[in-house]
């Protein structure tokens, strides 16, 4: 708490002094005087707004005591409550412990857009375009180790692949061999039956052929001529 208040203090006595510094008249003074939020506005972002609201206390009344009032009501409305509030805006969309964002719903819209600038959104996308690259280094890193992998494997290991995948192929062709012997001597057998049907079905022809002209016994019991 004691580091909090001299921070503050020091904050303070910073932007009152270059507030100050427009009574001297110096052309420098002018960048001075628009610069007096900025020690404020640094101890607001740093170490929260009641440090940047305790600074701003401390300078206001010193310049009122040191030179008059309209001194210290113009810094504390001109300078003080500016760095104050753009600092408690600034921190609402800061991430709390564990990665928790503190809550912003019940701010208006203009806040809730204050809140999470867009640097932030710039940020977060950089995160994911350095995991992606960082996936495609380690996919990279696994496809070159494998590449080692079978570049560094012994000649006796790739002999006995093209040793196993010849052996599967030579399987191959005897089972394509054998399958078409089975359908060769299939059409040969069915030649077969076809043939032997056929000649069965000529003989059978023939006979009833020779019994059809086969000589008619006579009257008399003997072979005579053929009756019409």
């Amino acid at each position: 708490m004691i580091a909090t208040v001299l921070i503050a203090i020091a904050a303070g006595a910073a932007s009152a002094l270059m507030f100050a510094s427009i009574v001297s008249g110096a052309l420098i003074s002018l960048l001075l005087f628009y610069l007096a939020p900025l020690p404020l506005m640094v101890a607001a972002l740093g170490w929260g707004p009641l440090t940047a609201s305790i600074g701003g206390i401390a300078a206001a009344v010193g310049l009122g005591a040191i030179f008059s009032l309209p001194y210290c009501i113009a810094f504390a409305v001109t300078v003080a409550l500016p760095a104050w509030w753009l600092g408690h805006l600034a921190l609402l969309g800061r991430r709390l412990g564990g990665g928790v964002r503190r809550d912003v719903s019940h701010l208006p819209a203009e806040q809730d857009e204050m809140a999470e600038p867009p640097g932030r959104q710039r940020d977060g996308d950089g995160e994911r375009d350095a995991v992606g690259q960082a996936e495609q280094g380690a996919e990279a890193d696994r496809s070159g180790d494998a590449a080692e992998a079978r570049a560094k494997r012994s000649p006796a290991d790739r002999s006995d692949h093209q040793r196993q995948r010849c052996q599967i192929e030579q399987d191959e062709r005897d089972q394509r061999a054998r399958n078409d012997r089975g359908e060769h001597q299939g059409r040969r057998s069915a030649g077969d039956q076809g043939y032997q049907s056929k000649g069965h079905h000529q003989l059978s022809r023939s006979l009833r052929a020779v019994r059809g002209i086969s000589p008619q016994p006579s009257a008399t019991g003997r072979p005579g001529s053929l009756m019409s």
